[in-house]
């Protein structure tokens, strides 16, 4: 089943790093949630508006919870399990019942709160069964650092960050935004009206300094370019 999963996945990869190749700039760091996070490529295709002024126009954008959806429900892909680690004990126990339930290849034999320490991670990592995906539920960089810890112990592993919000969403503790709102790039708004205290800072600062970078991006110096990302 595994080597069926690989050379299914392989195409697919090759078909998105071809694309990667094509938008990303490999000198440039943009993160669209601010400093939250680690450096990183400056990922152009983020949104339409921005990927048009990179000349890499994108119809349309697609965030994590309706790629992950169209991977439950899309039946070419062979049998695989898989270990959900984030949100709260009760959420992820209940993404795991639905994704069960609504994949006919997906099997979660794992659900694990996503508030545990690292070293105990690493220890539960090394002890699990045979399992072909780690979905990480996690913030940001939280989720990089336990998929660096992922990659290390389970190297056997596809390691996937599907997100926070798609954990709740899948759980039903969270609403997803109105189609119209997430074609539109607005889903960001949908969740900040929802959430303000907890996600005013992720918006309303790291929004502003996702365009700033964008406009620094395409039209200033690397140098400059540089000093905004290092704020």
């Amino acid at each position: 089943a595994k080597r069926s999963l690989v050379a299914w996945l392989r195409p697919v990869a090759e078909r998105i790093a071809s694309r990667l190749h094509e938008v990303f700039n490999p000198a440039a760091a943009v993160d669209r949630k601010g400093t939250e996070s680690a450096r990183a490529p400056l990922r152009r295709e983020e949104s339409p508006v921005s990927s048009r002024l990179f000349g890499a126009a994108i119809p349309e954008r697609a965030n994590s919870t309706e790629a992950f959806r169209a991977f439950l429900l899309d039946e070419t892909i062979p049998d695989n399990k898989a270990l959900l680690v984030g949100a709260t004990a009760h959420e992820v126990a209940m993404a795991a019942g639905q994704i069960t339930r609504t994949s006919q290849h997906c099997v979660v034999t794992g659900a694990v709160s996503g508030f545990l320490d690292e070293p105990t991670y690493e220890q539960m990592f090394q002890e699990f069964g045979d399992i072909d995906f780690i979905l990480l539920g996690l913030s940001t960089p939280r989720t990089q650092r336990i998929a660096r810890i992922d990659s290390k112990q389970r190297p056997d592993c596809i390691v996937w960050g599907i997100g926070a919000g798609t954990f709740k969403i899948t759980a039903g503790t969270l609403k997803e935004a109105p189609s119209w709102m997430r074609r539109s790039g607005l889903q960001w708004l949908y969740r900040l009206l929802m959430d303000p205290r907890a996600l005013w800072r992720r918006y309303l600062v790291g929004n502003v300094l996702f365009v700033l970078r964008i406009i620094q991006a395409r039209f200033g110096s690397s140098d400059s370019f540089d000093r905004l990302n290092d704020h």
